[in-house]
């Protein structure tokens, strides 16, 4: 075929962005056959059309095909024989004119569904089909209970605009909606009134429909997490319209037609009773005509059946649930009687029947969700494995769940690189363990063995409150492939940041006129890595060397002042560890309270657990308590240094009350199988103990191994150590 410059790419691009020109037919026919999951609308000259439609003409991936030629003589191809073929074309427009109406068509036909039996004679457990059919419900919710933000808009800007590199058209499309966007977080800001325009996007740009859709469609979790902004916007928008049309309380019923795959409609055919989940944003119509216009356009389509829903929506289902309205008055075309209904619907299939027409008409109902039992337990079987505090983590453990590893580790990159993330030591160790579980599902039990072992090591360290830079410092700019590098060098002198500073030293110390105060800081930063590492002995020579050097004022001196009071009494040099927690106390006591003395009362605190100063230990965590009584993060580890020093007494009273209080306030804050209950209830099982309460430690420990096998596989070290304890204290309670 002959294209006219840019002018006629230019055409095809405004309907579909992607598009690619082939001189070659073997290339071309390689293309389409390994993209098994993508549709092609295919233009070739009337000469190629001969040669290459006989052999592609069953191929699925192939919705149409148009036969271009500039004379007005009919191709020998008749679209009798090849029911693909849209046509035969004298010009480009008349090209894109049939274009536009099948690459509506075919989007309309692109509809993700899945479907259960009903009711289902399964047990409870967790599996591909479970995770296919809640698929929805569960992004769904990860995504509603997101912090969207200018970055989140961002994200979609971005990708579109590499997408439409080289489509101006498109580009422009972008550009208009960069302004929109922008627009609205203005006047957010300015607090004026502004209803987001995202059901005017997704009905005026094709690209926005698609891109989602497809998304929704393949399970793309990256594709979602770029696009979240809209649709979180586009879902909100919905539900206020629902709220607001739905003051009638009358039933409403809708209608699509569309084509569906043969082997899918025959799934669902025999499926009547069942539930039916709907990923996409699903566009229907109150007019049976122009829905049924839809089906029978797909008519004789080969390897698909031509079928209309008939869809009862129940305004007496919650608008939060589902949300669906009229949105005539608000879409780009204003001449459909369309209503958008929200992703992840659920239907129960009431019939499906032919009518005289030959199409069949599948009657659908929406459910209440909250209403099913069985549908609850299976999502929330699901929920159990993917929760977590972050939104990001989520995703992460939903990408590992459903087999998607190359997106996980791309998570784990995003979420290494977001500067909260770094807050809590925790949360570093909860990731290595996430690490550690996509490796042994790859099947890589080595390297998981490694991350396991760290993940155990930091669980069972005690010094939890620290800054930031405590531990970005030295993991800094750290992605999935370099953790573990990164990690291991912590514990080793070839840490790259522990040889900078070295160097740096070195070089300072090597030059004309050294810089006292810098030598110092540098080897208090060396100092301070030397202690991350525990290598107590380096460290104290590096921080006794910086004081030599320059003492600084304020806040880094009290660094350097309450590491050595710890590490001076992990020496066992109580006398020198004494003379520095008196310079600490004093210093602290002279100043306005800061949050950045909790981390100095910590170490001062461990440094009189060190040399069994309990009371005086306890002494310090209460008075951490006293200065922070609405900062949950600090009171639960600061409760946790309570617990355990009561227990190090063998003062298993006040240890259980002081554990229970702990998981009082935790249930309040966390969900409930959140991985830091599980330490939780073992120190509380391990009061219980001490008490000689068997029975009750064994249902605690075995509280904790049930939140821990949510979290990691039956091979881990630290379920082994679970299961472990359990069967010492089963047999205690045998014995008695």
């Amino acid at each position: 075929m002959v294209l006219h410059q840019e002018n006629d790419v230019a055409k095809f691009r405004h309907i579909v962005n992607n598009f690619r020109l082939f001189n070659d037919r073997d290339a071309c026919i390689d293309y389409i056959t390994e993209l098994a999951t993508n549709k092609f609308f295919l233009i070739l000259s009337a000469h190629i059309g001969e040669q290459i439609i006989p052999l592609i003409d069953q191929c699925s991936q192939i919705d149409s095909i148009y036969i271009y030629s500039a004379s007005e003589m009919k191709s020998v191809l008749q679209t009798e024989f090849y029911r693909k073929i849209s046509g035969n074309f004298v010009d480009i427009d008349s090209i894109c004119e049939q274009l536009n109406v099948d690459a509506r068509r075919c989007s309309n036909n692109l509809l993700s569904m899945s479907s259960i039996p009903f009711p289902s004679t399964r047990k409870h457990q967790i599996n591909g089909k479970d995770v296919s059919f809640t698929y929805s419900q569960l992004i769904r919710d990860l995504f509603l209970d997101m912090d969207l933000s200018i970055p989140s808009i961002r994200d979609m800007i971005f990708h579109f605009s590499i997408k439409f590199e080289g489509n101006e058209r498109g580009l422009a499309l972008i550009d208009e909606l960069d302004r929109d966007n922008c627009s609205m977080q203005s006047n957010i800001r300015t607090g004026t009134v502004s209803k987001g325009k995202s059901i005017w996007w997704y009905t005026r740009c094709g690209f926005v429909f698609e891109v989602i859709n497809q998304a929704l469609r393949r399970q793309d979790i990256d594709m979602l997490y770029k696009m979240r902004y809209f649709i979180v916007d586009l879902h909100r928008q919905l539900k206020e319209l629902c709220l607001a049309q739905s003051i009638t309380n009358s039933p409403l019923t809708v209608y699509r037609g569309q084509a569906m795959l043969n082997e899918e409609f025959e799934q669902h055919k025999f499926n009547i009773n069942g539930l039916l989940t709907i990923n996409n944003f699903l566009s229907t119509s109150t007019d049976y005509q122009v829905a049924k216009g839809f089906a029978f356009a797909n008519k004789n389509r080969s390897g698909m059946q031509a079928v209309l829903f008939e869809i009862e929506l129940d305004p007496n289902i919650p608008c939060q649930q589902c949300p669906y309205a009229n949105i005539e008055h608000l879409s780009y075309y204003q001449t459909e009687c369309e209503v958008l209904i929200s992703m992840g619907s659920i239907y129960r299939i009431c019939s499906i029947d032919k009518d005289n027409d030959d199409i069949w008409k599948i009657h659908l109902k929406l459910i209440d969700k909250q209403k099913d039992q069985e549908l609850e337990t299976m999502a929330d079987n699901i929920w159990e494995k993917i929760r977590s505090y972050d939104d990001l983590f989520s995703l992460i453990k939903l990408s590992r769940l459903v087999g998607d590893f190359e997106t996980a580790k791309r998570f784990i990159d995003q979420l290494l690189n977001e500067s909260y993330f770094w807050d809590e030591m925790q949360n570093l160790a909860f990731l290595i363990n996430e690490v550690g579980l996509i490796c042994e599902e790859q099947g890589d039990f080595t390297t998981a063995s490694i991350y396991y072992q760290i993940f155990m090591d930091m669980k069972q360290k005690r010094q939890l409150i620290c800054r930031r830079d405590t531990i970005s410092s030295t993991l800094e700019r750290a992605t999935f492939q370099t953790i573990s590098k990164h990690i291991q060098d912590m514990n080793n002198e070839n840490n790259e940041k522990l040889i900078e500073l070295k160097n740096s030293l070195k070089n300072e110390e090597k030059s004309d006129m050294p810089n006292r105060e810098k030598s110092a800081n540098y080897c208090q930063q060396i100092g301070h890595i030397y202690e991350l590492q525990e290598n107590d002995k380096k460290a104290l020579n590096m921080y006794q060397k910086s004081l030599k050097l320059f003492v600084p004022v304020g806040l880094e001196v009290m660094q350097i002042y309450s590491s050595m009071a710890l590490l001076y009494a992990k020496q066992n040099d109580w006398s020198t560890s004494n003379a520095y927690i008196e310079k600490t106390l004093e210093y602290l006591h002279s100043k306005p309270y800061s949050d950045t003395f909790i981390e100095y009362y910590e170490k001062i605190g461990l440094a009189y657990e060190v040399q069994e100063r309990y009371i005086d230990a306890i002494r310090i965590y209460e008075k951490i308590l006293s200065f922070i009584p609405d900062e949950y993060y600090y009171d639960e580890i600061v409760l946790a240094h309570i617990g355990y020093v009561y227990e190090k007494q063998q003062n298993y009273i006040d240890s259980l009350q002081i554990y229970e209080r702990l998981l009082s306030l935790q249930l309040n804050v966390l969900y409930r199988d959140h991985p830091r209950l599980a330490d939780t209830y073992a120190s509380i099982a391990n009061s219980c103990y001490g008490q000689h309460k068997h029975q009750e430690a064994y249902t605690n420990l075995t509280n904790a191994l049930n939140i821990d096998l949510l979290t990691m596989s039956e091979n881990h070290p630290w379920i082994k150590k679970r299961q472990e304890e359990i069967d010492f204290i089963r047999q205690k309670i045998y014995n008695v």
